[in-house]
């Protein structure tokens, strides 16, 4: 009877143990979430790399706020539509307000208003504030681009800008003329959802949207030009500075050449005071507003002063000079450009049917 209680005991171990051993690892094509994370016993070395690397945009998302906390705890007063957006907000003891809508001879989103208010607390009444600069050019650049093949537009011969505020003819006259492109695809997304229409207070907004745009020698003033050029743009209000992060790619539709490309400006450089072209090493000091001012390749950024600060610099990207020469900012006008893409380059920027370029960049205001 002994013998068998034993023999039956073994028996039971012996099953419990072929139990436990036949739990299947998980398949590739599982999802490792949809698994049980172990944590690993911990380690009395350093491993060669602790954390993961992440790349910049994503470092100054995780960045911490800098505006002011207004109503209901948040960073913004937001008011927008399928074709605009008004955000307002409090930065160092200034109330800030900043409009973009769709806009222009070539019905492009764009910055459209920018807007101060000295008071000692928030106000989300516009009527309250001082209107800096109305934009009735583009700070979100214009291209010069050519098709290499089929220059079937009415300026075959011409290396114009297009998209931005420029038509066909290249001028922002919007009577006898035709657009060079259009915005399509418009999105505004308040912390975290998709919004037609939004009035109220928020901590995040992001603005996507997408141009097409026709080539100099592809444009034709009865409106029928042929695109080119998709750009992909997005926008991100966080916070995390007193102004927006915009991210732009440029995808060929067929084969072009790229032969200018400003990125991010400014208009009305009246309204200011001086200019900084920062990091340059001429001109990177304050210095009074006058045309054909530049700042060399070490320029980082922009800064023009007034009774309202706007900053503007590129990261990522089309910042890395690969088609730059002599200088990487300037002023001629009434505006203030970066210069991102140059004619006179060492490199020619051509780009086959989908490949692309792109930039990250920012504003600040103050």
């Amino acid at each position: 009877m002994r013998v068998f209680a034993l023999f039956l005991m073994i028996c039971l171990l012996c099953g419990l143990c072929a139990c436990t051993a036949d739990v299947a690892p998980p398949q590739e094509s599982e999802s490792i979430a949809d698994t049980e994370t172990v944590s690993p016993p911990e380690s009395t070395t350093e491993p060669e790399t602790t954390a993961e690397v992440v790349p910049e945009t994503t470092k100054e998302i995780e960045e911490e706020p800098v505006t002011e906390l207004l109503a209901d705890n948040c960073r913004f007063y937001c008011v927008s539509d399928t074709k605009s957006a008004l955000l307002m907000w409090r930065y160092k003891g200034k109330n800030i307000a900043l409009s973009m809508r769709i806009k222009g001879v070539n019905q492009i989103f764009d910055v459209e208003k920018l807007y101060y208010n000295n008071d000692d607390t928030f106000t989300n009444d516009l009527s309250k504030y001082t209107l800096f600069i109305t934009n009735g050019t583009d700070w979100l650049g214009p291209v010069v681009i050519k098709a290499n093949q089929n220059a079937d537009g009415d300026f075959p011969d011409k290396s114009h800008f297009t998209g931005g505020n420029h038509g066909a003819d290249n001028s922002g006259k919007i009577e006898d003329n035709a657009p060079s492109g259009a915005t399509r695809g418009l999105s505004i997304v308040i912390d975290g959802e998709r919004r037609e229409a939004f009035s109220g207070y928020c901590n995040e907004v992001i603005i996507r949207w997408t141009d097409y745009v026709q080539a100099a020698n592809t444009t034709k003033m009865d409106g029928t030009g042929r695109e080119v050029l998709k750009e992909e743009h997005t926008a991100v209000f966080d916070g995390t500075d007193s102004g927006f992060r915009i991210t732009t790619r440029f995808i060929a539709l067929e084969s072009i050449t790229f032969l200018r490309l400003y990125g991010l400006q400014s208009s009305a450089t009246t309204k200011f005071d001086t200019v900084t072209f920062v990091g340059s090493k001429t001109g990177g000091e304050p210095q009074p507003i006058v045309p054909d001012l530049r700042g060399d390749l070490h320029t980082t950024s922009v800064r023009l002063d007034g009774p309202l600060s706007v900053e503007y610099g590129v990261t990522e990207g089309l910042a890395d000079g690969t088609y730059q020469t002599s200088h990487a900012a300037f002023t001629s006008g009434t505006k203030c450009y970066l210069f991102l893409i140059n004619p006179n380059a060492p490199k020619r920027c051509v780009l086959d049917t989908e490949e692309s370029v792109y930039y990250v960049g920012w504003y600040r205001f103050e």
